[in-house]
């Protein structure tokens, strides 16, 4: 896979760092994508190591799209329901910011209506104190969301590849 080196979890911290001097065109883009390759990477931890499943994700492969991998992740049950919504979520606010020809920011009804659907967007208890907090800034939401999907999915790779040593 192309840029493997570039889909780990010290690369996204560093990327994070960049999205904080981002404008939220380039923010939602760049973390988009990042998680969009992510899921490749995280798929291909299920597949067979073969010249023949590249094909699969390139051109008009079943899984070049983000929306394909997100179903196929989803459906073969590698991801929970909460992680393929907030992926389809995602998926909808890095479009519109990379389709959108005019200017675009978070605070736009579209993403920030996106952005409210995400897990981040809902109550979260702060461990320092147990109280309850709402997040609402959307481009926060969103960056979160992204983190917590990519977390997500690396976890579940390293389970697999756990359970792969102690089998063999």
């Amino acid at each position: 896979m192309k840029n493997e080196k570039l889909l780990t979890i010290p690369s996204y911290q560093q990327l994070v760092k960049q999205y904080h001097k981002n404008t939220d065109r380039e923010a939602a883009i760049l973390a988009g994508s990042f998680v969009e390759a992510f899921t490749e990477k995280f798929l291909r931890a299920f597949m067979k190591e073969h010249s023949e499943v590249d094909r699969l994700f390139k051109s008009y492969g079943p899984l070049s799209t983000f929306a394909a991998r997100i179903d196929s992740a989803w459906g073969l049950g590698y991801i929970p329901d909460n992680v393929k919504n907030d992926l389809t979520y995602i998926r909808k606010i890095r479009n519109y910011f990379a389709h959108h020809p005019a200017p675009a920011s978070f605070s736009d009804s579209e993403p920030q209506k996106w952005c409210s659907k995400l897990t981040t967007a809902q109550s979260i208890r702060d461990p320092s104190d147990n109280s309850i907090y709402t997040e609402t800034e959307p481009r926060l939401q969103y960056l979160l969301a992204v983190g917590i999907a990519v977390a997500t999915m690396h976890n579940t790779m390293l389970k697999k590849k756990k359970a792969k040593k102690v089998t063999q």
